[in-house]
């Protein structure tokens, strides 16, 4: 009987997993880009990202996890990026959030590495 039991919850699961939506079961792959950072914001929250066709395209990076270089990470926002700063490397990891109901679906960063220090301070 426990066995039986087992089988008809998991068998749920399964299903709600399933056909609960594509917000439930869809898993969007990361992109990793790396190449330097145009531009910093004032702020340090937001970045353009020049380089492999996405010239002046921009991300905002508040919110993501970051790390720089060989230390641990961090979940507050990115203290490694120079407001108002050019010119550093970092490596994004990026998804592509689809829309759901009336929210704006779009590239969103869960992830950013800095390395080293930008090349120009504002």
């Amino acid at each position: 009987m426990f066995f039986l039991g087992l089988l008809i919850v998991a068998c749920g699961m399964w299903a709600a997993a399933h056909f609960a939506g594509p917000g439930f079961v869809h898993h969007e792959q990361v992109h990793i880009l790396e190449d330097p950072a145009t531009t910093v914001d004032a702020d340090g929250t937001a970045i353009a990202f020049d380089g492999s066709g996405r010239t002046g395209v921009g991300y905002t990076v508040a919110g993501a996890r970051w790390k720089q270089d060989g230390r641990p990470w961090n979940d507050s926002s990115p203290t490694c990026l120079a407001p108002g700063s050019s010119g550093q490397r970092v490596t994004l990891g990026v998804v592509e959030v689809p829309p759901v109901a009336d929210a704006l679906g779009g590239p969103a960063v869960v992830w950013l590495v800095c390395h080293g220090a930008p090349t120009s301070t504002g």
